[in-house]
C-alpha cells in the first residue's frame, strides 16, 4: 500500500508545486505523481496506465438478474460528511469468464446544489439520470448506507466487504 505521509514530507510537496519548474529541486514528474497520490489531486498524465479506448471497451449494460446467483466482494468507501460514498460489488466471473461490477453511489441530497456550484459537477443530472443516489439530509446518514447494503445482501450472493 501507500502507507501514511507525515507533515514533514507533506509540507515539503506542497512548497515545491508553488515553485516554478526549474526551481524544483526533483523531477516535475515527481511532484506531479506526489501531489496526485498525497492529495488526490488529477494530473495529466503522458502516459496514462490505461487508455481510454480499454476504459471504453470495458462499459457494457448488465443485466441484473445474471448477478443474483453469483458470489460477490464489495468495497466500501465511506464519505466524511457531504462527499459521495461508494459501494462497489465485484461478481465471480459467470460462462463467459468475466468479472462483473456494479456500483452505487450516495450523496446528501439537501448540498446537491451547492455543491454542484463549488465542484462544477452535474450532481442534479447524475442524480434524475440514476447514476447517482441522493439520500434525505445535509450529511451522510451511514444507518440509511447500512440499511442499502443490507437490502443489497437479501438481492445478491455477498460475501465481504471491505
Amino acid at each position: 500500500g501507500l502507507g501514511t505521509f507525515g507533515v514533514a514530507s507533506c509540507s515539503v510537496v506542497i512548497l515545491m508545486t508553488r515553485r516554478p519548474p526549474r526551481a524544483t529541486p526533483f523531477p516535475y514528474t515527481t511532484v506531479f505523481r506526489s501531489r496526485r497520490l498525497m492529495f488526490c489531486e488529477w494530473t495529466e498524465a503522458d502516459a496514462a496506465w490505461l487508455s481510454k479506448d480499454r476504459w471504453d471497451s470495458c462499459l457494457a449494460d448488465i443485466d441484473v438478474e445474471t448477478l443474483r446467483d453469483r458470489r460477490c466482494w464489495g468495497g466500501l468507501d465511506l464519505s466524511s460528511k457531504r462527499d459521495l460514498t461508494a459501494l462497489s460489488l465485484a461478481f465471480e466471473p459467470g460462462e463467459d469468464g468475466i468479472w462483473d461490477t456494479i456500483s452505487f453511489l450516495w450523496t446528501p441530497e439537501d448540498t446537491l446544489a451547492e455543491r454542484e456550484d463549488k465542484d462544477r459537477a452535474p450532481y442534479t443530472t447524475w442524480v434524475r439520470d440514476g447514476h447517482l443516489i441522493a439520500i434525505p439530509g445535509r450529511v451522510i446518514d451511514y444507518g440509511w448506507v447500512a440499511k442499502q447494503i443490507g437490502d443489497l445482501q437479501e438481492d445478491f450472493d455477498l460475501q465481504s466487504i471491505a
